[in-house]
């Protein structure tokens, strides 16, 4: 499966997202890994990444693995992120919580007399946000994004995230199998051309 945003192009090799998170798991596995995060950084990725999960569940079921949205620690950061696309959260895309978050990280990848507001709309069909956004972005308060606002958000997140990677350090592994060790996989989205 290839996220929504891959074109294929001549010349260009792609490989399917959910199969080489199973490898670099199966590898983790296989050196005594028994808790993994899959931390995801781009909802487009939803996708591959659960259907990585459940092959990792059959083949490794003494395995424990999360699949978790950097942006979705807790119900309050959800609203945060999601507040200004109230009619379909599920397309979030370049609103004022993720540009917030890239004014307070990399302002120089941010162009804000670029930024639109534009509505979110109620569709009963899943389409690729080139399909559903003119502009790219989804967010009815685009314009309105802070650098200010998203070192508050990103604060959010990391105290919840580390809050909680705590808590799963803790955590018994099912079948009496143990090890401390929990690894990340950060997969971050980006834009592919």
């Amino acid at each position: 499966m290839l996220t929504e945003t891959n074109k294929i192009a001549v010349g260009k090799v792609v490989f399917k997202d959910e199969t080489i998170i199973c490898d670099i798991v199966e590898w983790l596995y296989r050196r005594g890994i028994r808790k993994v995060l899959l931390l995801i950084g781009h909802m487009w990725n939803l996708g591959p990444i659960y259907s990585a999960r459940e092959n990792i569940h059959y083949d490794f079921p003494d395995l424990q693995v999360r699949v978790l949205d950097w942006w979705a620690t807790t119900p309050q950061i959800v609203d945060q992120s999601m507040k200004d696309c109230p009619v379909l959260p599920s397309y979030v895309h370049a609103n004022i919580g993720e540009t917030s978050c890239m004014l307070a990280v990399r302002p120089d990848l941010v162009n804000m007399a670029s930024a639109i507001d534009e509505d979110d709309y109620k569709t009963f069909f899943e389409y690729g946000m080139d399909q559903y956004s003119k502009s790219g972005i989804v967010g009815r308060d685009a314009t309105k994004a802070t650098a200010k606002f998203g070192d508050k958000r990103l604060g959010m997140d990391v105290d919840n995230l580390a809050s909680m990677v705590e808590h799963a350090l803790r955590v018994e592994i099912a079948r009496s199998l143990s090890n401390d060790k929990l690894i990340f996989m950060i997969l971050v989205g980006v834009k592919r051309n």
